[in-house]
């Protein structure tokens, strides 16, 4: 078994909570609560999946 000897605490370079985006026929976002930390470099998501509305 391996232990870690160095604890590093990151907080989140991109953070939201319960965030929701309307459009007249459609909810793009519904109470989206994400962190994103340091490194993450993509986002994925299938069509209308609403990666540009959170953007």
């Amino acid at each position: 078994m391996v232990r870690a000897t160095n604890v590093i605490y990151v907080t989140a370079v991109i953070a939201t909570e319960a965030l929701s985006m309307r459009f007249p026929r459609v909810t793009a976002l519904d109470r989206l609560t994400l962190d994103i930390g340091p490194g993450v470099t993509g986002l994925v998501g299938s069509n209308g999946a609403g990666k540009s509305t959170l953007i």
